[in-house]
């Protein structure tokens, strides 16, 4: 609980921890398993697996260390350090949601290769359960908010490199 969790460089790398470790890694345990890959691997669930340690764990690490790397390298201060703030969160549920609907859809049977699950105007119907679609629903939900959160942090970098506040305490020590 004392952790630094309003700092969003330490708490992307936390979420990018937990989100590849856990989510990342125990479905790329249930994949790595032969007789449960026979039926998962041409599902949603092999995109679920791959979100969760490329986009969730990968683009969040990147994303807190350039909250690091912004005022060490460009000498300036992060703006709207609110928005900075809460931007790990907003990405890292909106990319956990997508990754944990995809799986949930996937053990659920939809594929992964296939334009359109409700297989319209096909010669042979075939159904999902709801809560397939359910879960799909949900994952464009999800969708969304990790879209906002990238763009937030496309917003706080992109104007804090532009735009944030000059750090001067390095200017006195360079001509001493």
């Amino acid at each position: 609980r004392k952790a630094p969790w309003g700092n969003p460089a330490f708490s992307g790398m936390f979420l990018s921890l937990v989100m590849f470790g856990f989510l990342g890694g125990i479905s790329g345990v249930v994949l790595g398993t032969e007789q449960i890959n026979l039926i998962m691997h041409n599902t949603l669930y092999v995109p679920g697996h791959f979100h969760a340690t490329v986009v969730a764990g990968t683009t969040l690490a990147f994303m807190a260390i350039t909250y690091l790397v912004v005022p060490l390298i460009f000498r300036r201060e992060l703006i709207w350090p609110k928005v900075a703030q809460w931007q790990p969160y907003v990405f890292g549920i909106g990319v956990a949601g997508i990754s944990l609907f995809m799986m949930g859809a996937g053990t659920l049977g939809v594929s992964r290769r296939h334009w359109d699950i409700t297989f319209s105007e096909s010669l042979f119907t075939f159904d999902y359960p709801g809560t397939a679609f359910l879960m799909m629903g949900l994952n464009g939900i999800c969708a969304i908010l990790a879209t906002v959160g990238g763009a937030m942090y496309v917003v706080v970098v992109v104007g804090s490199i532009l735009f944030g506040k000059v750090r001067d305490e390095e200017i006195g020590r360079a001509h001493v």
